[in-house]
């Protein structure tokens, strides 16, 4: 089922299915959002919970039992209930289940807010431990956007990525044969810049993740229109970026994780992964984000 929210700038939709949002347009009904043309990709922005990309092997361990893990977790194949809906609310609910605990053996309850505010869409979720145990689990963001947006004769390498700080920094390479991240092969992006521009040749090796910045921010935007959005996540860890290269693919997605596919040195314990999240019994952990339409 689709959901419609709205503001006076903004319309968005989401799908119940994954609680995914499937839309986001001002009021001159440009589209922002990805619109899941198989041909390239078929999600628009798809939650990521309780893992983020994949294991070894597509299997984990929890307190040395083997389950398995589907890449990326399973909140974004679950059907979410609607806890509330509003003009420009609307609140959606996974609870753990007999089919999740084939995959992960806890009790939870995972809340997914998203609101409008003006050209904003604010993104909020929230973890909630139901069971007896702490609780490890990865949460992330999967959103793709159109590059270019609202104008066709603009080019993917017009767009560029501005962090709000300068940042000297590198990235880790994504081993494609084996799929793990490479702890001690990392690649130099920025040095005391804030501006990335965009090419699908830096997409080579896959997403290209930054787990060393400062910036909460990013902007994504054209050189040439200035069209584009601005995403705020303050309660993540990192961020990546991805874009299928071999295909020219006219979107990016920025993906704000807590938690990643597996690395190189790491063994098949889950709660031993990289930026990996906890949550006590009875208590619960909020993450958010926010997209500005520019």
């Amino acid at each position: 089922m689709r959901i419609t929210i709205k503001s006076d700038s903004a319309v968005a939709v989401v799908e119940t299915m994954g609680a995914e949002l499937k839309s986001l347009q001002d009021t001159f009904g440009t589209e922002y959002m990805w619109q899941a043309d198989k041909k390239y990709w078929q999600k628009t922005a798809p939650v990521l919970f309780p893992s983020i990309g994949n294991t070894r092997n597509d299997k984990t361990l929890f307190n040395g039992v083997e389950y398995p893990m589907p890449k990326h977790g399973f909140a974004n194949r679950s059907n979410f209930k609607v806890v509330y809906q509003g003009e420009d609310k609307v609140i959606l609910s996974l609870l753990s289940n007999e089919e999740t605990k084939t995959y992960y053996p806890y009790d939870f309850n995972f809340q997914i807010t998203y609101s409008i505010e003006g050209c904003c869409v604010n993104i909020q979720y929230d973890v909630f431990n139901m069971g007896t145990e702490t609780m490890p689990f990865m949460i992330g963001a999967h959103p793709a956007f159109n590059v270019p947006i609202g104008a066709e004769e603009d080019e993917f390498d017009n767009y560029y990525l501005e962090f709000a700080e300068e940042e000297t920094t590198d990235t880790p390479v994504f081993n494609m044969e084996d799929m793990y991240w490479e702890s001690e092969n990392r690649v130099p992006r920025l040095n005391g810049e804030r501006r990335l521009m965009l090419n699908h040749k830096l997409f080579y090796h896959d997403a290209i993740l930054f787990d060393r910045l400062k910036s909460k921010s990013v902007t994504l935007a054209s050189i040439r229109t200035g069209r584009g959005v601005q995403m705020d996540f303050p309660d993540f860890e990192e961020i990546a970026f991805w874009t299928p290269y071999q295909i020219d693919s006219p979107f990016l997605c920025l993906e704000p994780w807590c938690g990643s596919a597996i690395w190189d040195k790491e063994d098949d314990e889950f709660a031993h992964r990289h930026n990996m999240q906890f949550v006590e019994p009875d208590e619960k952990k909020t993450y958010r984000i926010k997209v500005q339409m520019l």
